[in-house]
Order: structure tokens, then C-alpha cells, then sequence
């Protein structure tokens, strides 16, 4: 009896550290809504893109892990005729989200008009409210928590069989890996469409390379660049169109 009850501790144990380390691969998806100036027409036929789709993976091991863009080719879609002329590309950036869970802190890299900004600081402290509701993503049953980031509603669905306080960008805290994020006034939905739990080949570098900035100087040089394009492009009659990170 001894002997079976050592088997199955040393067994449970093997299973635990393999779910504290692995990769998955989450699909980022925006709804898109672009508003033409009045009286322009699009030529017949021409169907405008409705969502972003941005491909990333989660890269995790004991208390560190980083989450980045998976490089893929920018989608265009364009349209000529007499006269006209419309190209709306969707060139995904670059991003890496760097956490250390122990020490509490992270590392991003962001890629913003051509330019790459490095933000060094505390992870953000998440007060999360967790729900009775659930539901399946993948092959796991995931359960429902709630919380705000900057007076928005964030919907996460974890899944406690993954015992990982994880998850995408710079969510995590929860008693479980976070398949899926829900932030309604972004119209965002992160979702887990790839799991491989165990050891991995790929290492776990926080990124270096960057313009060290605060995140509130990031978001100044963001909000500044962003209105001097509304009023170049939105004022003169062009197409403006932006999706915003958060």
C-alpha cells in the first residue's frame, strides 16, 4: 500500500511541474468599424475588411514566461478604378510581453509607427472577481473572472487544470492559465487555439532593444502621433483607421 501511495504522489508530481511549463498560441481578434467621408463611394463589390486577427504565443516556464507577436505576412486589401485608388493594410506589429511572476515585474516592447519603445516596471495588480459561470475552450473547462483596466470591463476565463497564475499580454493572477480575455469596449477577444503543456526548446528572454520610456510617456507619444494623423488624414477628406492596444 506504502509503495502504491508513493507511486502515485511521485506520479501527481511529474503531471504538476509538466503544466508549469509550456507554449500556447492565442489568436487576437478586433472588430473593425471604418467610416468613409461623406459622400465617398466604394467601387461595387469591393467588400471592406470587419477584424484584425494578430497570431501570438505565450512562451511559459515556472515564473517567467513572454507572450509575442508569431511574424506573419501584412494583409492587403486594395482596390483601383478610374480615378480611385484604396489600399488598407493590416501590418501586425511586433510586440513582447515579458513577466517575471516572483518578482512581480515585466518588461514590453512595443513597435508604434515604425519606432520600437521598451517599458520597464511592476506588473499591474489585477483585483479579480471570479464568476460561477463556465464553459469549454479547447478541451478545458474554463471558468469566468472579472475585472476593469482603465474603467473597462476585462472578462478572462481561466482554466485551473493549468495550476499557472498566467496568461496573454499582461493578464494573469488567477488560480489558473487564462485561455480566453474578453474586453467588450475594444471589441477584443484573445483566445487560446493551441496548447502544449511540458518542457520546450524556445528560452525566455525579456527584450532589450527599445527606447526606454515610462507607460505613461508611451501613451503621451501614442495619444500625440494618433491626433496629428486624425487631423492630417480625417481632415482632408482621407481614411483614417485605428486599432487601439491596450
Amino acid at each position: 500500500m506504502k509503495q502504491l501511495l508513493l507511486s502515485t504522489l511521485i506520479l501527481l508530481g511529474i503531471t504538476a511541474n509538466a503544466q508549469q511549463s509550456g507554449k500556447i498560441i492565442y489568436d487576437e481578434v478586433t472588430q473593425m468599424e471604418i467610416n468613409f467621408p461623406e459622400g465617398m463611394e466604394l467601387p461595387e463589390g469591393f467588400e471592406m475588411p470587419t477584424e484584425n486577427v494578430a497570431n501570438k504565443i505565450l512562451l511559459f516556464k515556472g515564473d517567467e514566461s513572454i507572450y509575442k507577436t508569431i511574424p506573419q505576412e501584412p494583409v492587403v486589401n486594395e482596390v483601383k478604378s478610374e480615378g480611385f485608388h484604396l489600399e488598407i493594410k493590416n501590418d501586425i506589429p511586433e510586440d513582447e510581453y515579458y513577466k517575471n511572476l516572483n518578482k512581480g515585474n515585466k518588461v514590453e516592447k512595443r513597435d508604434f509607427l515604425d519606432r520600437t519603445f521598451l517599458m520597464k516596471g511592476d506588473l499591474k495588480a489585477f483585483q479579480w472577481k471570479i464568476a460561477p459561470e463556465q464553459k469549454k475552450v479547447l478541451n478545458y473547462t474554463v471558468q469566468k473572472a472579472t475585472t476593469t483596466l482603465d474603467t473597462m470591463e476585462v472578462i478572462a476565463w481561466f482554466a485551473p487544470q493549468i495550476p499557472v497564475k498566467n496568461g496573454p499580454d499582461k493578464f494573469g493572477q488567477l488560480p489558473g492559465m487564462i485561455l480566453e480575455v474578453e474586453i467588450p469596449d475594444l471589441q477584443r477577444v484573445i483566445t487560446a487555439k493551441e496548447i502544449t503543456l511540458g518542457e520546450m526548446n524556445e528560452e525566455i528572454i525579456a527584450p532589450s532593444k527599445g527606447k526606454k520610456v515610462s507607460d505613461e510617456e508611451f501613451e503621451q507619444i501614442r495619444a500625440e502621433k494618433l491626433a496629428e494623423m486624425r487631423a492630417q488624414f480625417g481632415g482632408k477628406g482621407g481614411v483614417f483607421i485605428q486599432t487601439i492596444e491596450n
